[in-house]
């Protein structure tokens, strides 16, 4: 699948005093205690929603044996229970009710605060410098930031208002006090800024679902409004989504295929890790493809072939041999590059643009699809010999099957122009 990245949209004010007095008293230290009382300090904590709700990073959890415990800005310790996990960030139960007010989601302003500790237990207060968006896992959107000090796993990030924006997760591998945040649209707990629009509506043609929600009524008072469009295969065990600015799109898609279609009206950035409600879905059914019949086009040559990972630009549209053994390890090796490698003909006085769509079927009867662009150029017409890379399907397949190998029986790998079958080739896998 493509990775998305999104951008941070920053358009809110510094925070008051009396807004960042409130942030720090709903901000924990979360130790432990061993048998002999010998504390350790594992992480930041913030009340969330209520007055015994604390959401952290999952890394202040890891390889936990000892007792938690809460230190509150009053010095008092509180007992927690680390049993509830959502994803990431993790949620921990206060064993007694705190006096702090709780925060509440936020989006984005011109400033984000990181507030936290550092490993010496004392708090840590600064502006988020140098934030950036990252693609993280296979579908949801990370931040980087630069902190002013050294942060413990869990620590805050709030907006200009000192409401919550994310959960710093931990540190980065490369740069001094970068940290990896998960913005709190990411972690399905901030879903009172997620709307599901219905009303829309989806025509399916060959290759091609078009979508449209102008007619829908997603009228907001809130800044930083965004749609994401979501969509998936019925028999596809993943999503897709994508952030549009327009009130419709196109979305190309597998012929004969059936979809669910949702259209999010969020704030700051989609809400990519939320429960998609079925009432807010709309199916439809893409007809069968044809056979491709313009421009006189035929293919004298498809197959798989392979190319060292390292060198895979070199080869782009170059002549490459087939793959002397397709087998689960030759198509999983992480150091190869896989290309469905074609040679074709045709007849034009000009260039052409065509959709350019690849669909992988596997033996459980996922779909899984690759959109790009083919040129009918003149000058090749005779013979174009020229390539497009599947690894990155196969990569997809692999994650988000259940078993995480390739399993036994037919693959079928299809490209389709502009809508239209023009040629496919198959392997079978022991």
């Amino acid at each position: 699948m493509l990775k998305r990245f999104f951008s941070l949209l920053l358009a809110l004010l510094l925070a008051t005093a009396c807004a960042q007095a409130e942030t720090a008293d709903a901000l924990y230290l979360l130790v432990t205690r061993d048998a002999e009382g010998v504390e350790t300090p594992v992480g930041s904590a913030v009340l969330y929603k209520d007055q015994s709700t604390l959401l952290t990073s999952m890394w202040t959890m890891a390889q936990l044996t000892d007792e938690l415990y809460a230190v509150g800005a009053d010095g008092a310790y509180i007992a927690v229970d680390a049993t509830g996990e959502d994803k990431e960030v993790v949620s921990l139960a206060l064993a007694s009710p705190s006096a702090a007010q709780p925060l509440q989601p936020g989006s984005a302003g011109t400033t984000l605060y990181a507030l936290g500790h550092n490993a010496a237990q004392q708090p840590v207060e600064g502006e988020a410098l140098h934030l950036v968006t990252m693609p993280y896992d296979y579908d949801a959107t990370a931040m980087l930031f630069t902190a002013p000090d050294s942060l413990l796993p869990g620590s805050a990030l709030v907006d200009g208002e000192g409401k919550l924006f994310g959960i710093t997760l931990g540190g980065y591998g490369e740069g001094v006090n970068r940290y990896v945040a998960m913005p709190m649209a990411e972690t399905g707990l901030g879903e009172q800024t997620v709307s599901w629009l219905t009303g829309f509506t989806v025509e399916a043609e060959t290759g091609y679902l078009h979508v449209d929600w102008s007619d829908c009524d997603h009228t907001c008072d809130k800044g930083n409004c965004v749609t994401g469009v979501f969509y998936a295969d019925t028999q596809n065990p993943y999503y897709s989504y994508f952030m549009e600015e327009e009130t419709s799109t196109t979305i190309p898609v597998a012929p004969g295929r059936s979809y669910q279609v949702w259209v999010q009206h969020a704030h700051g950035d989609m809400a990519k890790n939320v429960q998609r409600p079925a009432e807010a879905a709309v199916l439809a059914t893409t007809p069968a493809a044809e056979a491709f019949d313009r421009y006189d086009y035929k293919d004298s040559s498809i197959y798989l072939a392979a190319v060292p990972i390292t060198e895979a630009e070199d080869y782009i549209n170059k002549h490459i041999p087939p793959m002397e053994h397709v087998t689960a390890e030759t198509l999983g090796d992480v150091k190869a590059a896989i290309y469905m490698q074609v040679v074709s003909s045709y007849a034009v006085e000009e260039p052409h643009y065509s959709d350019l769509y690849l669909v992988l079927t596997t033996p459980e009867g996922y779909a899984i699809g690759y959109a790009a662009e083919f040129v009918f150029e003149p000058s090749l017409q005779e013979r174009d010999e020229w390539n497009v890379e599947i690894y990155s399907m196969l990569d997809d397949y692999l994650a988000y099957n259940d078993t995480g190998v390739f399993a036994p029986g037919e693959y079928t790998l299809c490209y389709y122009l502009d809508g239209a079958l023009a040629n496919q080739l198959s392997w079978v896998l022991e």
